[in-house]
């Protein structure tokens, strides 16, 4: 499933560069980039969203990656939640500095 695999990468990609922006934020205390956290998150997303489409689809096209999609759509549920986790700290700096409480990706908290 190499396509699919490519496609997890460039999510991992994403979901790290979400956690690495909140980190700098947070350390710099600054709210000035939480859209664009958020922005980098629902991008993490609708990856999510394509991969376990595409997975699903080989599954059914192929019974042999079964297994191996299994695990694939553990993993892209994991990095996904992994950029909501991030987006969920940015939206905490931003009520800790103003005060308001924001939804920086509304409805975007499930697993997969």
């Amino acid at each position: 499933m190499p396509d699919i695999e490519r496609k997890i990468s460039e999510m991992g990609l994403m979901a790290t560069r979400t956690v690495d922006e909140t980190l700098d934020a947070y350390v710099s205390d600054s709210i000035d980039d939480v859209q664009r956290i958020a922005s980098h998150s629902d991008h993490v997303g609708r990856l999510s969203a394509n991969i376990r489409k595409d997975i699903l689809t080989s599954m059914k096209d192929d019974v042999d990656t079964i297994d191996t999609g299994a695990d694939y759509l553990v993993v892209v549920g994991y990095l996904k939640r992994t950029a909501d986790h991030a987006t969920d700290i940015a939206e905490w700096l931003v009520y800790k500095r103003s005060g308001k409480i924001i939804e920086l990706n509304p409805g975007s908290s499930s697993f997969i």
